[in-house]
């Protein structure tokens, strides 16, 4: 999956180059994380789900949460025809915002995935795309509500991303 970054919401970098900061969270932000039920769902205990397109299995632990880590890797696109240059986050840990033109339903009914809430943590780098949709450098799922309501009990509810 790739994310087409939005350029009219993030900066430049100091010198002005083409190179486009991200932003950094300045506390816990909420998302939609889709993923789909595998053949195994259970393993000693721990539920097992994978991702959508590139199929990465992930594996809850006892309290229903799963944290993801990956480093941001970029892609150019040079369209000649308008002279434009597009830029993409190829990896990274994908998600939903939930603002804007979201794209989250064509995922769930292509893929038969299942939405599951999710939180960039404060401090994280993430990048907005044009679709309602977001990647981050860090993230938490959680499995179920009862994982979800206790996160917010411990730590406040986190906030939407707002354009």
């Amino acid at each position: 999956m790739c994310l087409i970054i939005d350029r009219t919401l993030h900066k430049k970098d100091l010198e002005g180059y083409e190179c486009i900061m991200p932003f950094v969270a300045d506390r816990d932000i909420l998302v939609t994380k889709m993923l789909m039920p595998s053949k195994k769902n259970w393993l000693f205990g721990r539920r097992i789900t994978k991702t959508p397109i590139r199929y990465h299995e992930i594996k809850f632990g006892y309290d229903g949460t799963a944290t993801l880590e990956d480093e941001f890797s970029f892609d150019l696109y040079y369209n000649k025809d308008y002279d434009t240059i597009t830029h993409f986050v190829e990896h990274g840990i994908h998600a939903y915002t939930g603002v804007g033109q979201d794209s989250s339903l064509e995922i769930s009914s292509m893929y038969f995935c299942v939405e599951h809430k999710a939180i960039i943590p404060k401090g994280t780098n993430y990048y907005l795309g044009k679709k309602g949709d977001i990647v981050a450098e860090k993230m938490t799922i959680f499995f179920d509500d009862k994982a979800y309501n206790r996160y917010t009990e411990r730590n406040g509810v986190p906030k939407r991303v707002t354009l």
